[in-house]
């Protein structure tokens, strides 16, 4: 009979134990996620869209430029702020979401029969090229505090 005999073997275990509850938690992650996400919406307010938003109409930009205001036509969805600043980012053990409250951002978000679509949020190929970094790092650091590496 061959035999093979582990030394070390519960030490092994231990820190493989370790790894598992750490990632388990994976709320440190998901927080993360949610500060990524919203400072990337607020880049994309700042960039007029990835890909680019649609120009106003016309009729709008008339609108946006009387006598007493002046708030010019390149300043698509910030008007005000409200509704950039209303963006919010939360995290639990289970998931990170970033959003909004304002009602009427899903009709600038998915474009309706008289508006252009104008994506605030991004797409999951873009939300996949911004987290998978941070996964990666997020995992690393789990194996280090295990004591696996």
């Amino acid at each position: 009979m061959i035999t093979l005999e582990l030394r070390g073997d519960d030490e092994v275990r231990r820190r493989l134990q370790s790894l598992s509850r750490r990632v388990k938690n994976r709320e440190s992650l998901h927080k993360r996620y949610a500060v990524t996400g919203k400072r990337w919406v607020a880049r994309n307010f700042e960039d007029g869209g990835r890909p680019r938003w649609a120009p106003l109409k016309p009729s709008t930009a008339r609108k946006k430029v009387t006598k007493t205001r002046r708030r010019g036509t390149s300043n698509i969805l910030r008007v005000t702020g409200a509704l950039r600043g209303s963006f919010t980012g939360e995290a639990t053990r289970q998931r990170a979401v970033v959003g909004t409250n304002k009602a009427y951002a899903k009709y600038h978000q998915k474009g309706t029969k008289h508006l252009p679509v104008r994506a605030m949020l991004p797409t999951k190929k873009q939300a996949d090229e911004f987290t998978r970094p941070i996964t990666e790092d997020w995992v690393e650091e789990q194996i280090r505090k295990s004591g696996l590496k």
